[in-house]
């Protein structure tokens, strides 16, 4: 019988308390702030008026006819497999396949099962992005 391989571990902890407003926006750290060395990134939107920082990249949206629910992520550079294993405990997904719960798209875009944009967006945040 094939064993069954041990929980995901967090390898990265949160380095910034975030203050999140009601329409998701959080305030990135300041400039004095040193992020840690990450193996992957994830950028803020642009082009927003008057200088104004962006908004994390993570959308939720509806597939098939309204009874599935996704997560997107945009904008993620670098080691795509860190950031699966990591999201995936941010969420909770510590046992499950990957493969069921994750669609890696092209164009730096990574899609979760269900509705976690608040959870993503408090962990992102938190690791300073």
């Amino acid at each position: 019988m094939k064993e069954k391989p041990p929980p995901r571990q967090q390898k990265f902890d949160t380095v910034f308390q975030p203050t999140l407003l009601p329409n998701g926006w959080s305030q990135p750290p300041s400039d004095e702030f040193v992020l840690p060395k990450y193996p992957f990134s994830i950028s803020r939107t642009k082009n927003k008026p008057n200088g104004a920082v962006g908004f994390l990249p993570i959308y939720s949206d509806y597939r098939n006819g309204r009874t599935k629910h996704t997560t997107i992520i945009r904008k993620v550079k670098g080691d795509t497999d860190a950031f699966v294993q990591e999201l995936l405990v941010a969420v909770g997904y510590t046992d499950e396949p990957v493969d069921s719960v994750i669609r890696i798209r092209t164009g730096n875009v990574v899609e979760l099962k269900g509705n976690h944009v608040s959870v993503v967006r408090k962990w992102l945040a938190g690791l300073g992005f």
